[in-house]
């Protein structure tokens, strides 16, 4: 199972989130997560939305050039040492980026992970015992 992301590269200059917030807000579109990282000159967001093919049209629409990417995103235990299991379990797969948060609800947190070979994380990670949540389960967040 694999979770929709949408990234979008900003200007790392003031008010530059502004835009594609207002576009998806103008169009119905709840952010569940957001990360942003930035380098000099650039800034990069990255989302899980609830309405994922509605947020990329909106955002096409709007000039903005979003960009699609499959994740994992894996259920963990919220405690010392399971964020060193996760990555000792994947290692020999190139891990391009991650970011998390903890489920409030079910007191688990959830790691959002991109590999280069999703397909080979996932199989190590069923085989494994990990629960991945879908891009429904995600977007619900």
């Amino acid at each position: 199972m694999t979770v929709k992301q949408i990234s979008i590269e900003l200007k790392n200059e003031p008010n530059s989130l502004s835009n594609p917030l207002k576009v998806l807000m103008d169009s119905g579109i709840n952010v569940r997560v957001l990360t942003i990282s930035e380098t000099y000159n650039l800034g990069s967001i990255r989302l899980i939305v609830d309405k994922f093919d509605e947020a990329v049209t909106a955002l096409k629409t709007a000039g903005i050039n979003p960009i699609a990417a499959e994740m994992l995103a894996v259920e963990i235990e919220d405690e010392p040492g399971s964020l060193y299991k996760v990555m000792d379990t994947c290692k020999g797969i190139n891990l391009d980026y991650a970011y998390s948060f903890v489920n409030q609800i079910s007191k688990k947190a959830i790691l959002f992970l991109r590999f280069r070979d999703i397909d080979k994380a996932t199989r190590v990670f069923n085989e494994n015992g990990y629960r991945l949540l879908s891009s429904e389960e995600a977007s619900r967040i």
